[in-house]
């Protein structure tokens, strides 16, 4: 049932219809299946699944900082991360970590964290 289609009654409540998702997180985080694929220039591919969630929110880590950072909130398969290489002509690794999200909340368990060779 998607989440347009839920309409509360007296036989069905929003945390049944959440059940399958809340039930078991560590097995979603791997059915998230963050993948990321480099796609040359700087460009990096996320493919994931949503299940029956609206979306995944997409993080990325920074160097500078030490820390994952919010990247995107995408609610179809693939992302693609087009910032530019840090510093032109030369490879980089990038790291991403995704999790689901349902209305405007953050769900579940965060994904396995991907890291992919970015090559100019």
């Amino acid at each position: 049932m998607a989440k347009s289609d839920f309409v509360p009654t007296a036989d069905n409540d929003f945390l049944a219809w959440l059940e399958p998702l809340a039930a078991n997180a560590v097995s979603h985080q791997a059915e998230l299946g963050l993948s990321a694929t480099d796609q040359g220039g700087g460009n990096v591919m996320l493919g994931f699944s949503k299940l029956r969630t609206d979306g995944v929110n997409i993080y990325a880590f920074d160097e500078a900082t030490g820390q994952f950072r919010f990247l995107a909130r995408d609610t179809q398969q693939p992302y693609v991360d087009n910032r530019p290489l840090a510093v032109p002509g030369k490879p980089e690794l990038r790291r991403y970590k995704a999790i689901y999200v349902l209305g405007d909340e953050e769900i579940g368990l965060f994904s396995d964290e991907v890291v992919v060779n970015c090559t100019p």
